[in-house]
């Protein structure tokens, strides 16, 4: 030091020298230069610590509101999805409660009614039933998935991060800085960059790629336009798209079936009103207007792009309700009311199928084409990066270097703009995992839909098939044999007169109306009214002769006047030639309709049917009682008796059997022949070609049957029933 002070003073050469007090003063002066010097630079330290200090506390409040923003947005559109499936939910329950209370529509439904359109409604109806409870189902389901996953969004992906512990020790830095500082950092000029520690800063930039020490300004520009928060919300929303979509068209598929039943139920019910001329308009009419509301759903459809589409999937939904409104317009012999009413259920079945088609094939589509649309701007615009939130973008972030590899093989996580640390953003493989979750609910939703839809179309398949063999008489109560029928041209004694019965002996045949009974002579073709007693109004006849056959007379059952009670319990058989009441002893219950043979002519030793409240009873005369004993009981069958015979020893029931529609009438009526002795059926025949109900039939000559309809006027027709004709003798 003094060296050094020799030299310093040998190089200055002042004059005179230096005192004391100067070289005092110059080391001091030169001390308190340095001192200053060191303080200068620590404070500028001390200063730098406190702006980066700040900024980190403003990057941390900025990344704060980002994320509050972020949660704000995703909570917003899960709102909005979850409201829009409450609202189908509301939607379809409204709809679900008219088609549960439709159900009872069918008691307004005519007894004349066909069957195929009651069969066509109770399946649109139940079908209708059945898609709007799945579309509820379905948003239930779709409310809870969109709730929780969009909870792992918020809690896994766009989160804040966790509080710092905020516990450095400042004057610790200082010191090691002033420990450890460099000699040229403690003493570094002004306006000389500081080398100490001196890092890069990739945080701020002038969004030119320049360094602040090369801008003359500071610009802060952060990726805001880089949402792709909402570019991952869409792809959670892969996961209950599936539902709110299907939920809806399960609430289309509803709509439909429920317009088609109430179409249907215009034909069950609207035609049967007596409404004079207007009957036809009214029914057309309100046809109409539920046919074109079912259109109007697949016009209304958007998604439905091209017109021959829209056009074949109208027509399928129109053919049905309008070809069963022809086919119940036509004459019932008529062959198109068959063909039409088979077409109805066969465009159904058709219709599903085709729907189930588009379904299918739509699967591939769905749900991201429903999702892009939340993250697609009005011009198709995308969100920057928006494509490393696609898992099927691997190979562009390979290139784009937002994808690398660990030596161990895994993904590194994917940073999205939303996060502070790479363990919020998903790996490939996460994103991988997401879609085969997504996928996962995809077929269970489709796959559900589908099955559905091809229930429907089976269960209409098989009334479509089950329909036809009917109409066409191949299976169903009308799968009978059939007689050969011939209509016998006939003048009445009464224009338009109602007849109740029809009875044979010899060669005249008895007619009853409800108050009088008429005989026909085949040998004089004359009609002579018959007195009987007038005790009450006539329910059935019968006929027997005197033992040459060349007189015959009828017998009545009639109601009884003296009895307060007027139906059918208080009745009584007359016989109209000795005005005497004939006693059936042992039954509590009073015949129904009877049937009548002689032995020997007259009104004894012969054979009696009577059908009484559940049963036919055969009867036989007691001279001893001097009546009729029973001698076995039979239950009686589905068919309603119209009236009996006897020939020989075989029971001929003529009846009917009320099915809505048989393709030739409501009431089909059949021709049943038993044995006497044994009880048992010899055959049952189906009376092909009325167009109205038999009111009775008899066997005229013992191998013909003939029998006569209750039209007014009515119509009389001769049976024939191959290979009987000898049994009947």
């Amino acid at each position: 030091m003094v060296f050094f002070l020799s030299w310093l003073s040998r190089q200055l050469q002042f004059p005179g020298g230096l005192s004391q007090t100067d070289w005092w003063s110059l080391v001091t002066g030169a001390g308190g230069t340095g001192y200053a010097w060191w303080a200068y630079n620590q404070g500028a330290y001390c200063n730098s610590v406190g702006w980066r200090q700040n900024q980190t506390y403003q990057q941390k409040n900025y990344h704060l509101g980002w994320v509050a923003i972020a949660r704000d947005d995703v909570r917003e559109l899960m709102s909005t999805s979850v409201n829009r499936i409450n609202n189908y939910m509301l939607i379809a329950t409204l709809i679900l409660g008219i088609a549960t209370n439709s159900l009872f529509w069918v008691n307004n439904f005519a007894t004349s009614c066909p069957a195929f359109v009651i069969t066509y409604f109770w399946l649109t109806m139940g079908f209708s039933i059945l898609f709007l409870s799945m579309a509820i189902i379905f948003g239930i389901k779709g409310q809870n998935s969109a709730f929780v996953n969009t909870m792992r969004l918020l809690t896994w992906e766009i989160r804040p991060e966790n509080p710092a512990a905020y516990d450095h020790n400042y004057m610790s830095q200082v010191q090691r800085w002033e420990r450890f500082g460099r000699f040229s950092s403690m003493l570094r000029m002004p306006g000389q960059s500081d080398r100490f520690g001196q890092q890069s800063d990739t945080q701020l930039s002038t969004g030119k790629g320049e360094s602040l020490n090369e801008a003359e300004s500071e610009k802060v520009e952060a990726p805001t336009k880089e949402l792709v928060y909402l570019s991952r919300f869409a792809h959670f929303m892969r996961l209950w798209v599936p539902y709110e979509l299907h939920a809806r068209f399960c609430i289309g598929l509803g709509f439909i079936s429920l317009s088609q039943g109430a179409a249907y139920f215009v034909l069950g019910a609207l035609t049967s009103t007596d409404r004079g001329t207007f009957k036809f308009t009214l029914t057309t009419s309100m046809l109409i207007i539920f046919v074109f509301l079912t259109c109007l759903l697949i016009h209304q459809d958007t998604s439905v792009r091209y017109l021959l589409l829209k056009f074949g999937a109208t027509t399928l939904l129109m053919v049905g309700p309008i070809a069963s409104f022809v086919a119940q317009s036509l004459d019932p012999t008529n062959y198109w009311r068959k063909g039409l009413a088979s077409v109805a259920s066969l465009a159904h079945f058709l219709m599903y199928v085709a729907i189930e088609a588009v379904v299918r094939q739509s699967k591939h589509h769905l749900p991201k084409e429903a999702t892009d649309l939340y993250v697609l701007g009005p011009h198709g615009q995308r969100f920057k990066g928006e494509d490393v939130c696609d898992a099927e973008s691997e190979e562009s972030s390979r290139h784009e270097g937002l994808l690398d590899k660990s030596p161990g093989g895994n993904s590194s996580p994917r940073k999205h703009g939303i996060s502070t640390a790479d363990t919020d953003a998903p790996t490939l493989e996460e994103e991988r995992s997401e879609d085969r979750e997504a996928l996962e609910v995809l077929d269970t939703v489709v796959g559900t839909v589908r099955t559905a839809l091809i229930v429907a179309a089976s269960l209409w398949f098989f009334t479509f098939a089950a329909t036809t063999l009917e109409l066409w008489h191949f299976i169903g109560p009308s799968a009978l044999p059939t007689v050969y029928v011939r209509q016998i041209p006939m003048t009445w004694p009464i224009e338009n007169i109602q007849t109740r019965g029809l009875s044979c002996s010899g060669s005249d045949m008895f007619i009853s109306t409800k108050f009088s009974i008429f005989r026909f002579s085949e040998e004089t073709e004359e009609w002579n009214n018959v007195h009987c007693s007038r005790e009450g109004p006539i329910i059935d006849i019968a006929s027997t002769c005197d033992i040459r056959g060349r007189y015959c007379w009828p017998l009545a059952l009639m109601h009884n006047n003296s009895d307060q009670d007027d139906t059918i319990s208080s009745a009584k058989i007359v016989d109209c030639d000795t005005q005497e009441e004939i006693q059936l002893l042992q039954e509590e219950h009073p015949p129904r309709q009877f049937a009548l043979r002689a032995v020997g002519g007259g009104r004894g030793n012969g054979t009696l049917l009577a059908s009484h409240k559940d049963s036919i009873v055969h009867y036989h005369w007691s001279p001893d009682e001097l009546g009729w004993v029973p001698i076995w009981e039979q239950a009686t069958d589905e068919y309603s008796i119209r009236q009996m015979d006897i020939v020989g020893n075989y029971g001929i029931k003529f009846a009917s059997l009320h099915i809505p529609d048989t393709g030739d009438d409501s009431n089909m009526s059949v021709v049943q022949i038993r044995d006497l002795n044994t009880g048992s059926e010899v055959g049952t025949w189906r009376i092909p070609g009325l167009t109205a109900s038999i009111a009775g039939g008899c066997s005229f000559g013992g191998s013909i049957l003939r029998i006569i309809t209750d039209d007014q006027p009515p119509c009389l027709f001769e049976l024939d029933i191959p290979g009987f004709h000898k049994s009947l003798q």
